[in-house]
């Protein structure tokens, strides 16, 4: 039986181990653990005991096995699953540098330049075979209370390796419910994270009404976001001229989500004003929130560094992080995670794609 480590116990590591659990019947097995300064999740639904997996193809009760220890959940891995927002990847990757993890495979769901952040902080003598980043999660997912919700199941996503897999292809293939599309390198999985492409805009949409105190909140896809639709579209245009200047693999945001979700809407705007995985996402009652600390301030503004190093103009994403930037109060292009902070200053676009390669 090959283990699997998820680090994570929010709703895509529960609902990832639930869905293990059920759909290989045993030939997996994933242990829970978390951080010990993010245990909220983690303690209560260790209180829950057995939960109830609800998804579009099957579903079921499961009980998910957690460990305190992180020495204990490593040790004997086949594949470690980071399963945090990408703000978490650092400290997990830094209380992962003592254990000796050259016989194991980390998946990070999802990359965000995780090869190069782990090229920095790992020993290289005890670094992971390989590092598989993907574009996105397997699903939309919510947990509420002892149901775990596979809201949509991905057709397929995209991954990339810093290093071969071949071994591990089979194992790679069984961790998901979806095909995978294999991308040739990180480089190209940074740069097709979408989240910052609809995230930061629907927020920023949303501010006067957040901030004024309405509730209830119109719904944050089918409302704020697809009021938002032009910047968005503006935003995957830019962040494609990116793409398009290094020579990396891409789709627009409207193409992959059709291609991870399907359905008959002929743009974005309607995806987002119809697409049923997304018509319960609520929008945050607070603008300090993961679509501007994390999308913007971890992802947009090395994405605009980038973009400034291949000379291609992005005045929208500038304009996000300037309006982000006053909602945080804090210079992001300052705070943010800048080509300077990752030890990148005036190096090269090659140099850039080699350390997002985790070279």
């Amino acid at each position: 039986m090959a283990k699997v480590a998820i680090l994570g116990a929010g709703n895509l590591g529960i609902t990832l181990a639930g869905d293990l659990a059920l759909r290989l019947k045993g030939e997996f097995e994933a242990t829970i653990w978390a951080p010990e300064n993010n245990r909220r999740n983690f303690d209560e639904v260790q209180r829950l005991g057995a939960l109830q997996l609800i998804g579009p193809q099957y579903g079921g009760p499961f009980r998910p096995k957690f460990e305190e220890s992180l020495e204990a959940v490593v040790e004997g891995a086949t594949l470690i699953v980071l399963a945090v927002p990408t703000m978490g990847q650092e400290g997990i990757l830094r209380s992962l540098r003592p254990f000796d993890l050259s016989k194991v495979v980390l998946v990070a769901l999802p990359g965000s330049a995780t090869s190069l952040v782990a090229k920095q902080i790992l020993a290289q003598a005890k670094a992971p075979i390989a590092i598989v980043e993907s574009t996105t999660s397997p699903y939309a997912c919510r947990r509420k209370g002892n149901k775990v919700f596979m809201l949509g199941l991905k057709k397929t996503f995209e991954v990339a390796a810093n290093a071969p897999v071949q071994d591990w292809c089979y194992y790679l293939a069984a961790l998901f419910p979806n095909p995978l599309q294999w991308y040739r390198c990180p480089a190209s999985i940074f740069l097709s994270n979408t989240n910052p492409v609809a995230h930061p805009p629907g927020i920023l949409a949303a501010r006067g009404a957040i901030e004024s105190g309405v509730r209830p909140l119109p719904k944050f896809y089918s409302g704020f976001v697809a009021n938002a639709i032009e910047e968005v579209l503006a935003i995957d245009d830019e962040r494609l001229a990116i793409v398009a200047a290094l020579g990396l693999e891409s789709e627009s945001d409207f193409g992959y989500c059709k291609k991870w979700y399907g359905g008959e809407a002929p743009d974005s705007k309607q995806f987002y004003q119809t697409y049923e995985g997304y018509a319960a996402v609520e929008t945050p009652p607070s603008m300090n929130h993961r679509y501007l600390t994390e999308d913007v301030k971890h992802i947009m503004v090395l994405w605009v560094e980038i973009a400034r190093l291949c000379q291609v103009a992005v005045p929208r994403m500038e304009g996000v992080i300037e309006a982000a930037s006053d909602v945080l109060g804090e210079n992001l292009l300052q705070t943010g995670r800048t080509l300077r902070s990752i030890g990148l200053v005036n190096a090269t676009p090659s140099a850039v794609l080699n350390a997002l390669r985790g070279l």
